[in-house]
């Protein structure tokens, strides 16, 4: 537990090393984003069959320049005496800590790359999931490509892919590999 407490503080610690620049005149821009998927599929109903919503419901971005520290945190608990019925409980919860490396392809769209420390227990809430539910807790590394749009200059709207690498217990193979669909959908706020 001590190698990984001191892990994550390297790991938070080299952001700042990450996110400097030659030119310290721009500005540290704070960034909060909620998972919209949910509501979208209210209002405009895809497809109804699954609630799968992807793993992280909010997300925080310190930005400067085209760099950024990122954390995620999600959390998807659903039981028998929601909905009556004789399914499985269900309980989710995703972190990450992560960089992300921004570039501007025109003043409305931002194209990231992105590379990230994940912890899960559960699964990853997504549609394409080797998975079980309840029974798998894991720690990898995510590589991820995601796309931003700007509505205002304040606002946005982004979605991403990740794929994952890294060991889960609970499952047939210690080490895994899967693929996080761009699924989720952001409302972004930076201020």
């Amino acid at each position: 537990m001590k190698k990984l407490v001191i892990y994550i503080a390297m790991f938070i610690f080299s952001s700042s090393v990450f996110s400097q620049s030659d030119d310290d005149s721009s500005e540290l821009i704070t960034e909060f984003g909620m998972n919209m998927t949910g509501l979208v599929n209210q209002l405009v109903p895809f497809k109804q069959i699954t609630n799968k919503t992807g793993p992280y419901a909010a997300t925080m971005k310190f930005i400067k320049d085209k760099n950024a520290f990122r954390m995620g945190i999600g959390m998807h608990i659903l039981s028998d005496d929601d909905f009556n019925n004789s399914g499985t409980d269900i309980l989710n919860v995703n972190i990450r800590l992560g960089f992300e490396r921004r570039n501007e392809v025109n003043e409305k769209f931002i194209f990231y790359q992105t590379f990230d420390l994940m912890l899960m227990a559960g699964n990853f809430n997504s549609p394409i999931n080797d998975f079980t539910d309840t029974e798998n807790a894991g720690a990898g590394i995510g590589l991820g490509l995601g796309i931003e749009y700007l509505i205002f200059e304040n606002l946005s709207l982004s979605t991403e892919g990740i794929g994952f690498v890294g060991v889960v217990g609970g499952t047939s193979s210690i080490f895994n590999a899967t693929i996080i669909p761009p699924i989720s959908i952001f409302l972004n706020y930076k201020f």
